[in-house]
């Protein structure tokens, strides 16, 4: 079983399985989504066999490793003024409605820390921990929010999806329990995950 953050499980990783079950034709699965601390928490105990989080954790029972990092993104309605923009900065920001992430996001904590460097101010009209929710009210014009490209490539042609400066990181951690041997299916899944995502920044497999 793999355990797989939201963000993740709603296009990223089909898109990889597609090709991943056409080269292990024999290979069954099981997807479980769930927030990453529970990820963890179900890894620690030896209920999954492999999860991908957001956020590292720090659990002896687990090892946790950095697999990818890549670059939030703004979201806001077609119509919106950031429609004419190529990239939105942090002022921007100041006085927009804005549709935050849950508030142990790390996310959220990164996008607080640099909207107060800049000094701007925003109306913090609604609140979801999911980052797919938030485009969902975005593209009902209730505000702009700042999310992970995972996310935001589901309402393509939906959303003003723009990169925002300064640059924040959004990240991938792949985790498994330290005392359970990997299988040889577990073991291709890892290589190939991390391969597609790399391509994918290079232009090749397109995930997201």
């Amino acid at each position: 079983m793999i355990g797989v953050y939201p963000a993740l499980a709603s296009i990223v990783l089909p898109r990889f399985l597609k090709s991943f079950a056409g080269h292990h034709p024999k290979a069954r699965m099981s997807i479980f989504p769930a927030a990453s601390l529970r990820i963890a928490e179900l890894t620690a105990n030896k209920e999954i066999d492999l999860g991908l989080i957001q956020m590292p954790v720090v659990d002896s029972a687990i090892a946790c490793d950095l697999i990818f990092q890549t670059e939030c993104v703004c979201v806001a309605p077609l119509d919106h003024a950031f429609a004419n923009d190529s990239v939105i900065f942090a002022p921007q920001f100041e006085g927009q409605e804005f549709i935050a992430l849950g508030r142990e996001d790390r996310t959220r904590q990164d996008i607080e820390r640099v909207l107060d460097h800049a000094g701007v101010a925003v109306d913090y009209r609604f609140e979801t921990p999911f980052a797919d929710t938030a485009c969902a009210l975005v593209a009902q014009g209730l505000g702009v929010s700042i999310v992970d490209p995972f996310s935001a490539a589901r309402w393509a042609g939906k959303l003003t999806i723009r990169p925002f400066s300064p640059h924040l990181l959004c990240h991938i951690y792949m985790t498994r329990n330290r005392a359970q041997v990997s299988s040889m299916l577990q073991q291709a899944f890892e290589r190939e995950f991390r391969t597609a995502l790399e391509e994918n920044m290079s232009g090749g497999t397109r995930l997201f």
